[in-house]
């Protein structure tokens, strides 16, 4: 028993999972995740580039290899993995799911403490 792979050839969003240095390309659903209590309006600036805190849930089939740090892109954006595991049922992985926050790119003087 597995998630429909038809599901995701008909609705699933175009994706590229960069793990370990390959990329994969294949057909995910990704949606809007909110988490309690957070505010959307502020972004964080961090050392590997600028991560907003928007978060995304990403359903990928069973079969995408995805960890924590890996690098998710779609429609030309890039998103970095915050956490990533497998739905299993008696030891079968239905799917992999993953969370994600947007990564874009600055420029070295727009980086301040």
């Amino acid at each position: 028993m597995r998630f429909p792979p038809d599901l995701y050839k008909k609705y699933g969003d175009s994706v590229t999972v960069i793990s370990d240095g390959r990329a994969k390309e294949t057909k995910a659903f990704f949606q809007s995740l909110r988490r309690k209590y957070q505010n959307y309006s502020v972004l964080k600036r961090h050392l590997a580039g600028l991560f907003s805190k928007d978060n995304y849930l990403l359903i990928t089939p069973a079969d995408v290899q995805i960890k924590t740090g890996d690098t998710v892109t779609r429609c030309g954006k890039a998103y970095v993995v915050l956490a990533a595991d497998y739905y299993s049922v008696k030891d079968k992985a239905l799917y992999a799911w993953a969370v994600v926050t947007a990564r874009a790119e600055f420029a070295e003087d727009d980086y301040f403490d």
